[in-house]
């Protein structure tokens, strides 16, 4: 995160991140996918982490979609931007509409209410 950056006020969200890793973001090897990991971690660097605050998930994606990790495995924001940044890439196509279907059930505290 950049030095002076602001910092998000507290408030209770469920992110989850949907993050594509079909051939198209390895064009140029991977380092459109380590500017994507890096991206989603400066958001998460800005956050109010926590059980009862900001909880985090990632759902990485190109023919299938496969759990990172969910809402509630972690609640530490330097282990967490540590999952993100060394998360793998998944081999395939872009197919987002499962993806998105994948996410959705990734134990958000909206839809269990």
């Amino acid at each position: 995160m950049s030095a002076g950056a602001p910092r998000c006020s507290a408030a209770a969200a469920d992110i989850v991140f949907v993050v594509d890793s079909s051939g198209s973001i390895r064009d140029k090897g991977f380092e459109n996918w380590d500017i994507m990991l890096n991206f989603v971690a400066d958001i998460v660097a800005a956050l109010p982490i926590g059980r009862d605050a900001v909880r985090i998930g990632m759902v990485v994606y190109s023919n299938d979609a496969r759990n990172e990790f969910f809402l509630d495995t972690d609640f530490n924001q330097n282990s967490i931007i540590n999952r993100i940044t060394n998360a793998r890439s998944v081999l395939g196509s872009q197919r987002a509409g499962p993806c998105c279907d994948f996410a959705l059930s990734c134990g958000s505290r909206v839809l269990r209410a």
